[in-house]
């Protein structure tokens, strides 16, 4: 067991012995919590606690929003010129479909990412989770169910701590999610009120701004649904006002979600999803996916729990209550099932159906808090008995967070990897022409891949994308790792292989990875938190001293864990290694060799591979793009090139013409003009795109233009 993993464990004990501790003291004192805004002030500032107490170097949950969100947000910030494509993002890329959320209509993370220093962001963000959450789950209970104000604030307490995703992955999921059980009180528990519309139509608005459709939108509508049934409120207004938020999500949404669309068929995860009809492997699968995820979800615990609390005490709701819970399932197993490509939706079957689960989150607290309050408590003399065991529950649950929390602070570092890398800040290394970078990603160490372009400025060419296409996952996985065990899945990251540590060297990266690969994709430079042995790489910078790794704890344990705190607010620098004679985002080609159409992709990176590792710029393409791309000419000469606006510009000399080069997937949005005439565009070598330059021509012009969702609406009416 590892340390990191001893930690988790002790956040279990520790969050076990809160519980019990928490529960014989409510029971001692049997307090009377009577004002649910000075608890909220308590409980807001002990849960954000974390995202404030360091300042500039606080915590970021670094596996998911602190590697992904954030710095994609700075970058679209700091870095993006505008329009569908980003240079910058893992060699090229749809901004729209890189990750969600991200730049949908109306941004509020972009908002207060580009006004407030960085900590201060993720501290407003995180407040807006916890508001939310909490007083959404009170009045819920409050104003619905009419629970009393402590079971009230117990269960507000709780959902606040009922999952993970609600305390660290808020970017993508928390801060949708928090808004469920608020939702249910205005547009559900509401819908008979005379002055309905004039609050459910500015909530359903704020909801659309945070709903991510990838994510949370289905948990939404489902847990929407549900309550509705379960609160006996199915009428006109609930309807119309689910249809309202729908418009308003499609509204702030549209964009991305036909990107998306577009984007699907061509990626490996949209092209290899399972949209057969229903067989028996189905079943066993969906079967297998809901008892999985089932078992990860607490909340779920809770709600069949309270539900069993109701039946032996004979509620009049337990039955229409159960019919809402399982129908969470029911929903869940329809949506894994249902074959959508049989309605011209099969994008939908690759959606990760699986968050629809934390519906659970919000409806358990209807028959948590009829539970908290049944006559079964009353044997305990203390009329909050049931709500005490609730608020025991949420103070344990707390604490165990907040052990993960530091253990992970600790063991990744904090928001301080986003300003005080010197080495990565530091631009005396970094040749005037672009060029892009990987990171070993050394998961005690530091730092995540998208911190590089994100925070530093530089083109990470392994960050994590939603959508990528099928070419350059093959290229990745198939040409560029030479042991996918390493790293799987659809993660580009490259992980340390510890077994390659020998004598405070890193040995044999050429091993790992192909550095020929990389170097035809443009990667110059990798970034590593340990030294490398200088085999077919030359170290470019790096820090004053060797980072103690996990195997300086058997010798030194107070020196490792001193180091780890130090960590926090000096963050070391990194290794920086060059990658001898990279391809050019847009270069000239040598020579172009043909290979058969039929060479399967393996194959034919294998060639790509082979056939750059020489000399000169080399091109491989398949033998049906000959017609347009023809030969190369060695007298074709880029003079200048620059990123613009959705592609790139390059000022050629062309006497006899030749094949000109972009390096980044050839995609069929690309569009390419030589002196305003239209030129074809082929790929080549797998992940890069090339067109055949007409004798004479002086300026090329690569363009990104993927319809936009107007230009699909204007489709639908031709």
């Amino acid at each position: 067991m590892t340390l990191y993993e001893k930690s988790l464990l002790l956040a279990d004990v520790v969050g076990v012995v809160t519980f019990v501790v928490a529960l014989l003291l409510l029971l001692r004192w049997r307090p009377e919590i009577s004002s649910p805004g000075r608890f909220f002030l308590i409980w807001a500032a002990v849960w954000l606690f974390e995202y404030y107490f360091l300042g500039a170097n606080s915590y970021i949950h670094m596996d998911d929003e602190g590697d992904h969100f954030i710095p994609y947000y700075l970058n679209l910030i700091d870095h993006h010129l505008g329009g569908q494509f980003g240079h910058r993002f893992a060699g090229g890329n749809d901004v729209y479909t890189g990750l969600s959320p991200s730049i949908q209509l109306v941004s509020p993370e972009l908002v207060w990412l580009t006004y407030l220093p960085v900590w201060v962001a993720v501290l407003l963000h995180k407040a807006i989770v916890v508001s939310v959450g909490f007083w959404g789950g009170y009045l819920l209970c409050r104003k619905t169910v009419k629970a009393e104000v402590f079971t009230s604030i117990a269960l507000a307490a709780l959902f606040t701590v009922s999952t993970e995703n609600i305390i660290s992955i808020t970017y993508s999921i928390g801060s949708s999610l928090t808004f469920l059980p608020m939702a249910i009180w205005v547009l559900v528990g509401r819908s008979e009120e005379r002055r309905y519309w004039r609050y459910a139509i500015p909530f359903a608005i704020v909801v659309a701004l945070y709903l991510d459709p990838t994510h949370v939108v289905e948990a939404m509508f489902t847990g929407l649904g549900l309550a509705a049934i379960m609160l006996r409120k199915i009428n006109l207004r609930v309807i119309l006002s689910l249809a309202f938020l729908l418009v308003a999500e499609l509204i702030n949404w549209g964009e991305p979600l036909y990107g998306m669309y577009l984007m699907s068929p061509l990626t490996e995860r949209g092209g290899t999803a399972d949209l057969g009809p229903i067989s028996v492997n189905r079943l066993e699968i969906a079967f297998q996916s809901l008892i999985t995820r089932s078992a990860e979800d607490r909340s779920i615990y809770l709600a069949f729990g309270s539900l069993l609390i109701l039946w032996l005490n004979r509620d009049r709701m337990a039955g229409r209550w159960t019919v809402g819970v399982a129908g969470v399932f029911i929903t869940y197993a329809f949506m894994i099932l249902f074959p959508f490509q049989m309605i011209g939706l099969g994008v939908l079957s690759t959606i990760s159906h699986q968050y629809l689960l934390l519906a659970v989150t919000a409806l358990m607290l209807l028959p948590l808090a009829r539970a908290a309050e049944a006559p079964f408590w009353n044997k305990v003399k203390w009329r909050n008995a049931g709500s005490g065991l609730i608020l025991a529950l949420a103070i344990g649950m707390l604490a165990s967070f907040k052990v993960s929390v530091f253990s992970n602070l600790l063991y990744h570092g904090g928001q301080n990897q986003y300003h005080g890398i010197g080495t990565l800040a530091a631009t005396d290394w970094r040749p005037k022409q672009p060029f892009r970078v990987i990171t070993l990603r050394v998961r005690d160490l530091g730092p995540e891949p998208a911190i590089a372009y994100g925070l530093y400025g530089l083109e990470s060419f392994d960050v994590f994308q939603m959508l990528q296409s099928k070419e350059r996952s093959a290229y990745y996985h198939a040409g560029i790792l030479k042991q996918p065990s390493v790293s799987g899945g659809y993660d580009p990251r490259l992980l340390v292989d510890w077994s390659r540590w020998r004598n405070g060297l890193y040995r044999g990266i050429g091993e790992q990875v192909s550095l020929n690969l990389l170097r035809v994709a443009n990667v110059g430079f990798i970034i590593s938190p340990i030294p490398f042995e200088e085999d077919g790489v030359e170290l470019v910078v790096g820090p004053d001293h060797p980072p103690l790794t996990k195997f300086d704890r058997k010798s030194g344990l107070t020196a490792y864990l001193a180091d780890r705190i130090d960590r926090l607010t000096d963050f070391p620098d990194m290794y920086i290694y060059s990658i001898p004679r990279p391809y050019p985002q847009l270069y000239a080609a040598d020579r172009i060799v043909y290979v058969s159409d039929t060479l399967p992709d393996i194959d034919f990176i294998k060639r790509v591979d082979a056939g750059t590792s020489g000399p000169g710029r080399v091109l491989v393409a398949r033998r049906k793009t000959s017609d347009s791309l023809g030969q190369a000419d060695g007298r074709l000469i880029v003079e200048s090139f620059r990123q613009v606006k959705d592609g790139y510009a390059a000022r050629v000399s062309a006497p006899n013409g030749g094949i000109l080069v972009v390096n980044t997937p050839a995609l069929p949005f690309w569009h390419a003009v030589a002196d305003g005439r239209p030129l074809q565009v082929s790929p080549v070598n797998e992940i890069q795109l090339a067109v055949q330059v007409p004798p004479g021509a002086r300026e090329v012009l690569f363009q990104y233009a993927r319809p936009s969702l107007k230009d699909g609406i204007k489709g639908i009416f031709r």
